[in-house]
């Protein structure tokens, strides 16, 4: 068979479902309807049907279009954690719907990571900075006057 040929209703609605997510013998189904198939004749006809090259065309460019089209932003991904939340709580899974909220206060910018040391001596200063930042560590100590070599 040429891969170019046109897919014929049923394998529309083959591919269409495979596109959807459906697993190969449920696809079929859809497609061809219900028979009374044995479960292994049903997964071997759709495998085989899947592995047909003008299927599998189709199914890469209806993939193709759908990846340039689908993006993800922040505000979707801040609706979706922010509905699994309320789902969580809904069902009294209240860890989980915390720390659903959680990253929705992440993605919102809301946590930053910050060290505080808290040293009176210049010198302790220095050492701590050195363990974070060497470089940093120089400069500080050369605006400071004192002599830096570690």
């Amino acid at each position: 068979m040429s891969e170019d040929r046109e897919l014929t209703t049923e394998e529309c609605a083959f591919r269409d479902a495979l596109f959807l997510g459906e697993t190969q013998a449920r696809a079929y189904e859809i497609a061809y309807g219900k028979k009374t198939w044995d479960a292994q004749v049903l997964r071997v006809r759709a495998s085989q049907k899947a592995a047909e090259p003008h299927i599998k065309k189709s199914l890469a460019k209806l993939r193709a279009v759908s990846d340039y089209y689908t993006h993800i932003t922040r505000e979707s991904r801040i609706a979706d954690e922010l509905a699994f939340a309320q789902r969580c709580e809904d069902a009294g899974n209240f860890g989980a719907a915390g720390m659903a909220r959680d990253r929705v206060n992440k993605l919102r910018g809301l946590y930053t990571e910050q060290l505080e040391v808290t040293v009176n001596d210049e010198r302790e200063q220095l050492r701590e900075l050195e363990k974070l930042n060497p470089k940093i560590a120089r400069a500080y100590a050369k605006k400071l006057g004192i002599p830096w070599s570690q």
